[in-house]
């Protein structure tokens, strides 16, 4: 099967999370027998104001099995600029390289780069490895979970804190610490016309003696329009008990796309 290519033209309604913290364990192209898998994403929207607004999201990963391996790249791009002024830079890189991908049990090991301006996280490095259970991995239904440990460095600052909460002069935050990781994927094929996946993440450490955790939860409907065409729907929740600088705790997302299938 040669690779699709995904291309959003039509992005229907959006409230994009500037919280958005990805999922270590995404498995969105890890069950398949193909040796090549490539998906990618795109959206442009375009909007003449006062200057003309530009936005830009781009999502793709491509992936390699050998023998029982399965080496997989993904990547996302979120921009939004204003004329010279940049109102949306969030992004992440992440390698991972998944053993005994046709097995019960599997281990996937990872590393992971991100960053998020809107939201103070001008970067975050991570590197760990996951325990995977596959319940159910049919043509119809897919049940993943899994549970692992990772090392994570963040570096923030304070550019989306209010300003009565702002310290003087006040530094960036910098952060290492372990994590536990707990992941669920859940994934189904009705009547093959359309597909429903959930996505869960629970991640998890002790910082002075007190739990702090981040979790989040991610549905997925695609609606077949055509042979070519399909509805793409997403909605996504994070919720982080204690973030590194007092921003929200809580970030959510929804959006409704066109996908093109070439």
């Amino acid at each position: 099967m040669k690779p699709i290519l995904i291309l959003l033209l039509l992005l229907a309604f959006g409230m994009k999370s500037s919280a958005q913290i990805l999922n270590i364990d995404k498995n969105a192209v890890g069950e398949k027998d193909k040796t090549w898998l490539v998906n990618s994403n795109l959206t442009l929207a375009s909007d003449q104001q006062k200057y003309n607004v530009l936005d830009i999201l781009f999502t793709g990963d491509v992936s390699y099995k050998h023998n029982k391996r399965r080496y997989v790249f993904y990547s996302k791009i979120d921009r939004i600029t204003d004329g010279k002024e940049q109102i949306q830079d969030a992004g992440c890189l992440q390698l991972r390289d998944r053993i005994g991908i046709k097995k019960k049990f599997s281990m996937d090991y990872f590393v992971q780069y991100q960053w998020n301006g809107e939201w103070g996280m001008l970067n975050r490095s991570l590197a760990g490895a996951n325990f995977i259970q596959q319940w159910v991995n049919n043509d119809s239904v897919d049940f993943f979970t899994g549970i692992g440990v990772f090392y994570e460095h963040e570096l923030w600052n304070y550019s989306a804190v209010p300003a009565e909460q702002v310290p003087l002069n006040a530094p960036n935050v910098d952060v290492e610490r372990p994590r536990l990781n707990i992941t669920a994927k859940y994934a189904r094929t009705f009547q093959k016309k359309f597909d429903f996946v959930a996505r869960f993440f629970n991640q998890s450490s002790i910082q002075n003696n007190i739990v702090i955790s981040r979790t989040s939860i991610a549905f997925q409907l695609n609606l077949p329009l055509s042979k070519k065409l399909a509805l793409v729907s997403n909605a996504e929740g994070l919720y982080d008990t204690r973030p590194v600088v007092p921003v929200r705790n809580f970030f959510y997302s929804f959006s409704q796309s066109i996908a093109l299938a070439l």
